[in-house]
């Protein structure tokens, strides 16, 4: 983010006149909203992370996913199935 900020807003070169009041602000303001965007990547990146990892250690349902099986799901966690061997019939006893 830093090296985006400084290609859009390079610092003036020795002998050019030096930035104006809403050149700053705006410098200033782009630096903020840069390190925000950046900061809520990072988080983004650990939460879905996180999720993945309890979805990998939780109990899967056997119970298939209809969306699935049409190529059209579209959870990261999907809570049913998505093994082609729980499609096969079980027994109903135990």
């Amino acid at each position: 983010a830093a090296t985006s900020l400084a290609t859009c807003f390079p610092e003036p070169l020795p002998g050019q006149p030096r930035e104006d009041e809403w050149t700053r602000s705006v410098r200033q303001v782009t630096a903020q909203a840069s390190e925000a965007a950046e900061q809520a990547a990072i988080s983004c990146r650990m939460q879905a992370n996180d999720m993945v990892s309890r979805a990998a250690t939780s109990s899967k349902s056997k119970v298939p996913c209809k969306w699935f099986l049409l190529g059209q799901c579209r959870k990261t966690v999907c809570e049913f199935s998505h093994d082609i061997q729980d499609l096969q019939p079980r027994p109903l006893h135990k």
